[in-house]
């Protein structure tokens, strides 16, 4: 069979077992057999890649002169792109749209897909190699995340200090550890090893689509600075602002459940202060789950509390308005999202959240109905799908910064 057609034919395959992986009614062995769906497809890809590869060097040739190509351009940087928009306007789909209408469209039909640009987080902003598996829950690490440069840091978000990696699998369920009994000890020779207890709860995690899209007219189409611009900041910024939102908000219905939302995760009441009860809250993550604080995630009104604190002279607690040093309290890096509700706050070891990619980032532009076409708009959609789970809830915790009111 030509690879083509199985993949078209894969694809709706696909199609149907996605339906019932969003509507919690996959089975066992359609999970089985959805993961195998999806190494054909991975397979078939790569064939038709090599094959439309070899054509193109083919013709080429028998143009009498060498394929051009580039692997990094002069600053090292892959050729792609540094960033998603340049991703979209370099890739293939781009350029035959392109070289289809050198001189633009108006009122004609468009159709222009991208897919597997990569993470929009990770790849776009160079960071290390995802984290990847084929087995749905089994994760390897290679990287620790959520270090901050305290010297010189660059604007840091919540999504900066959660496990990025990828899945094969679209539906899950796996363990969380909500305890842990040590029970390590010195052993003599011949004697009985300890066994340490774990207390866990099952958890399930499907995956999840967030996209969001614009219009643009087709002069700003015809633009690729505009088209990348547009891309990065406005497609970037709102499908990255709900996937932060998801994480910490998240209900759990017709949505992947979030920090806030997850049993197991521990409270601090407020006591006296903001920064006394952040104080607290470092003790409580200490004694009751034995873990270290990577960060505290505020409300940007909290944060600016917190800068704004002074002594009995009017001497600024912390930086000052002319202070160059880091945003920490009590050591640990601060970092603001307006996810979070004012008066409170969510800290702990962040590392165990995890956000896997199940299909990389797909930007498509197209005409999206009769109207559009004769007003010479084009629609352009920026879409991830991915899976959210977390490990140990009992390793993050959420402060009230403020008392209760009555």
């Amino acid at each position: 069979m030509d690879p083509k057609l199985e993949l078209q034919q894969l694809d709706a395959e696909r199609a149907e077992l996605l339906t019932k992986a969003n509507e919690g009614t996959i089975t066992p062995e359609e999970v089985t057999r959805a993961d195998e769906v999806v190494k054909r497809i991975g397979d078939l890809a790569d064939i038709i890649r090599k094959r439309d590869e070899t054509a193109k060097a083919l013709t080429e040739a028998g143009r009498g002169r060498t394929s051009e190509v580039r692997t990094k351009d002069d600053d090292g940087e892959q050729p792609a792109g540094r960033t998603i928009g340049q991703r979209f306007i370099n890739s293939d789909a781009m350029k035959a749209h392109r070289e289809a209408n050198p001189l633009g469209v108006s009122g004609k039909p468009v159709s222009i897909k991208a897919a597997g640009l990569g993470s929009f987080a990770a790849k776009a902003q160079g960071d290390p190699t995802p984290l990847g598996t084929n087995l749905g829950g089994a994760i390897v690490y290679d990287r620790l995340p959520g270090i901050v440069d305290l010297t010189y840091p660059k604007p840091p978000t919540l999504l900066d200090l959660i496990t990025r990696g990828t899945t094969a699998t679209s539906y899950v369920e796996y363990r969380q550890l909500v305890a842990a009994t040590a029970a390590a000890d010195v052993v003599p020779e011949r004697g009985l090893k300890p066994l340490s207890e774990l207390t866990t709860q099952v958890a399930q995690a499907a995956a999840h689509v967030v996209a969001d899209g614009i219009k643009v007219t087709n002069q700003e189409l015809a633009d690729d600075g505009i088209i990348a611009a547009l891309i990065d900041s406005v497609l970037a910024r709102n499908v990255w602002g709900k996937i932060e939102d998801l994480v910490l908000n998240g209900t759990g219905t017709n949505e992947p459940r979030g920090i806030l939302n997850t049993t197991g995760v521990l409270n601090q009441a407020f006591a006296t202060d903001i920064p006394t009860t952040i104080r607290k809250a470092i003790t409580k993550l200490r004694t009751t789950s034995d873990t270290e604080v990577q960060a505290v995630v505020l409300n940007p009104a909290d944060d600016e509390k917190l800068d704004l604190l002074q002594d009995a002279n009017q001497r600024y607690y912390g930086n000052g308005p002319f202070g160059a040093g880091p945003s920490t309290i009590w050591g640990r890096p601060r970092f603001v999202s307006s996810k979070v509700a004012e008066g409170s706050s969510v800290l702990g070891d962040f590392s165990t959240v995890q956000l896997l990619e199940r299909e990389g980032l797909t930007i498509e532009a197209f005409n999206q109905n009769e109207d559009d076409a004769r007003h010479n708009l084009t629609y352009i959609r920026a879409e991830v799908r991915e899976l959210l789970l977390i490990r140990e809830p009992a390793k993050l915790l959420v402060a009230e910064l403020a008392p209760k009111t009555p």
